[in-house]
């Protein structure tokens, strides 16, 4: 199975259904649309899992200001390709 890694400032947004997506720098690696992946900070037992509902690969360029500059806070270059990974928590998870 295959997992995505959150900061830890990210988890209670995601288990209250705030957060609901991700931005990953694109890659052929990333899990497909209705793979059942498991959510975590860092190599640490999952939170959560959930299943993957739409993945869009954008360009820097599609991003508003607020999105580059949050991304770039996170070590993220300017101009790097992306995938937003959209997700939904299953239901014998706490999200």
């Amino acid at each position: 199975m295959k997992s995505l890694w959150f900061k830890a400032r990210y988890v209670d947004d995601i288990r209250d259904g705030e957060k609901r997506s991700t931005m990953r720098k694109r890659s052929s690696r990333h899990p497909g649309v209705g793979e059942i992946v498991a959510l975590s900070v860092g190599p640490r037992v999952p939170f959560a899992y959930a299943r993957l509902t739409a993945v869009q690969q954008l360009a820097w360029v599609d991003l508003d200001e607020a999105k580059r500059s949050e991304l770039v806070s996170l070590g993220y270059c300017p101009g790097v390709d992306l995938t937003r990974l959209e997700f939904e928590c299953l239901d014998d998870t706490s999200c």
